[in-house]
């Protein structure tokens, strides 16, 4: 996760990329910290179903308006057609080096609970985290608890975290998780809330 409440390896990695891909993105302050220096050397491609988004905050380099799926699907279909031409992907083995090391120098890590102690939120997360199916549903209303799930819950398989975002839905959690049950009866799901 980037931003304010991102960890080492996703900010440095924005930070120092020469493209981003922001499908449906607002690029709030929460994201990007001060504008100006935010991915300073990156060009942007900006996907998004509302036209007001783009540009709104930053400058994108080529702007998209339409549906994010339906664009990835083109992106595919554009790089395939390349592909099969004879265009060859550059090298990207010194960058996934690069990032291997920050996520070793720089891993997400707290403070342990001392004996006695109440129990770190960190800590329970990680022990529902193992004992829960590895396609548990998992949703967030928005705040800390937010912050820690995206940070702490392994999420292995499409669909499993449901949370409002950015856009600070209070109270979200709970009809989430009752939409993602009738939805998926067959699925564990749990509400994360405060």
């Amino acid at each position: 996760m980037p931003g304010m409440h991102g960890n080492y390896t996703a900010v440095t990695s924005m930070q120092r990329a020469d493209l981003l891909i922001a499908l449906g993105s607002r690029f709030d302050d929460r994201i990007t910290g001060k504008l100006d220096g935010f991915a300073p050397d990156a060009k942007i491609i900006h996907v998004d179903v509302d036209p007001a988004e783009l540009g709104k905050v930053r400058q994108p380099d080529v702007p998209i308006v339409g549906d994010c799926r339906l664009v990835i699907e083109e992106l595919i279909k554009a790089i395939r057609k390349l592909t099969d031409a004879g265009a060859e992907f550059p090298d990207r083995s010194p960058w996934r080096s690069q990032v291997s090391g920050w996520q070793e120098l720089h891993p997400l890590t707290y403070e342990q609970s001392e004996p006695g102690e109440l129990l770190k939120p960190q800590y329970v997360l990680e022990q529902l985290r193992e004992r829960a199916p590895e396609d548990c549903i998992v949703t967030s209303g928005v705040g800390q608890h937010q912050m820690w799930t995206s940070q702490y819950w392994h999420f292995r398989h499409p669909y499993t975290w449901i949370n409002s975002g950015g856009l600070g839905t209070m109270g979200f959690s709970v009809p989430a998780a009752i939409g993602a049950k009738v939805g998926r009866p067959d699925r564990m799901v749990w509400g994360h809330r405060r």
